[in-house]
């Protein structure tokens, strides 16, 4: 029998990709093995940290929040999120659903854009895909999309059964879950607004 289908939660991060500078150029080196790679989009908060911090939290968002070990980083209300969230000027508000069930590419989730699969530890800390080195007995760069994902169901599930089987002396790899990721459709940042210059080179105000 399948399992029931887990709920909806929503994670607002901080994106990794080159406008992170020497971290992104020192990770790139590192993950050389994954060509495509343009942006890594990960519940991985060691790559992606979580934009809200649990020790800071209002009452609200323990109202709101997924309160459960290892998950407090996760919400139930993208709402209440979203809002949280507005005052940050580059972001990823992420949706997120563990060990699906079904096909989530075929979920319809509106404002946001489903992206893949991530594969986690138990503890939703290291992301298998990105942050745990090259794993060939499970997968290989042609499985990992340039957001860092495994982009169907089939194949991600397969590659999970792999890290557990082939690598179960790795504790982030034994009991690995799959965690299906959306993304919100939201329009790029505008450009900052570089301060004019008089006609002798001096600022004006």
């Amino acid at each position: 029998m399948d399992s029931p289908q887990q709920p909806v939660w929503y994670i607002a991060v901080r994106p990794f990709d080159e406008s992170r500078g020497r971290g992104w150029r020192a990770y790139r080196e590192w993950r050389d093995d994954l060509p495509l790679l343009r942006e890594v989009v990960t519940l991985d908060t060691m790559l992606c940290p979580a934009l809200l911090d649990p020790d800071r939290y209002s009452d609200g968002d323990w109202e709101h929040c997924v309160n459960e070990d290892f998950l407090l980083d996760c919400f139930r209300d993208g709402e209440w999120l979203r809002k949280r969230i507005s005052r940050f000027r580059r972001c990823r508000l992420l949706a997120v659903r563990r060990e699906p069930a079904a096909p989530a590419e075929t979920v319809s989730l509106p404002g946001f854009r489903f992206l893949g699969y991530d594969i986690l530890d138990e503890c939703a800390g290291n992301s298998l895909l990105t942050n745990c080195g090259p794993m060939p007995l499970a997968f290989g760069k042609a499985d990992i999309s340039e957001v860092g994902l495994v982009r169907g169901f089939a194949r991600a599930r397969e590659i999970r059964e792999a890290l557990r089987r082939n690598y179960a002396d790795c504790w982030h790899a034994a009991n690995c879950e799959l965690w299906a990721v959306w993304t919100e459709e939201r329009p790029d940042p505008p450009p900052r607004e570089l301060p004019r210059r008089a006609a002798h080179g001096k600022m004006r105000a």
